[in-house]
């Protein structure tokens, strides 16, 4: 890590990240229609990009932990979902290089970024409306139904938004109606990104983000079981 100030190292991380990933994100556009692998190897590929600027200009490594329960989850479930704090920018992305392919689950607004909606859209990411109520809950099942034919997992946030390192959201119940509708397990991810990429903070800490998979939760359980044991699995890890 280079001996210089935080603000300096924060600058010099964010100015190689736009001269690095964007351009090989825009290049590579044209190519995201050839076939949807594509864009997966692209984001992925950007993601490491990431990981080592984070780790050699902030100090901030990334590891994982229990990665046998994701994978033996794997082998026994194509499909299930994956369920992480959301805390910063970074756990959207991260997945990517675990994951061959799964399908995001993200707010419509996205949609207004140039070639980002593109990626998002030939990935099969899924936009929803938050403002939509009952619609939104349906499109979830829907979407979910969808990658249980497809053999695809699929990432949503249980609070539905960004929260700050060391506070708790409102675990929703889409999750757990996704969940009761799918018949596949759910998968929680504890973690301390927010600890250390800090969402409103243009300087970063270094340290270790660390992602732990946690024992799954199976399908058989009631809605609101569903929701009380994911949320006390990550809440309990955090």
């Amino acid at each position: 890590m280079l001996k210089t100030q935080p603000f300096i190292r924060a600058t010099l991380f964010y100015v190689l990240f736009v001269m690095t990933v964007f351009p090989v994100v825009i290049a590579c556009w044209p190519l995201i229609f050839i076939s949807r692998r594509v864009p997966f190897f692209i984001f992925a590929t950007g993601t490491k990009m990431l990981i080592v600027l984070m780790r050699t200009f902030l100090g901030i490594r990334v590891r994982f932990e229990n990665l046998e329960i994701l994978r033996k989850l794997q082998q026994d479930y194509p499909c299930f979902i994956l369920a992480p704090k959301h805390q910063s920018e970074i756990e959207t992305l991260i997945f990517s290089t675990l994951l061959k392919s799964f399908r995001i689950i993200y707010k419509k607004e996205i949609n207004k970024v140039p070639f980002v909606s593109s990626y998002m859209q030939r990935m099969n990411f899924i936009a929803i409306d938050r403002t939509a109520g009952r619609k939104t809950i349906q499109s979830l099942i829907d979407e979910g139904l969808q990658s249980v034919a497809d053999n695809v997992p699929i990432l949503i946030f249980p609070e539905g938004t960004r929260t700050a390192f060391g506070e708790r959201g409102r675990y929703h119940a889409g999750v757990a109606l996704m969940y009761d509708a799918m018949k596949v397990p759910i998968l929680p991810v504890a973690h301390n990104a927010g600890q250390f990429f800090t969402q409103h903070s243009f300087v970063k800490t270094p340290g270790d983000i660390v992602f732990r998979f946690l024992p799954p939760i199976l399908p058989g359980l009631s809605t609101r079981d569903a929701l009380k044991e994911l949320e006390a699995k990550i809440e309990g890890d955090m």
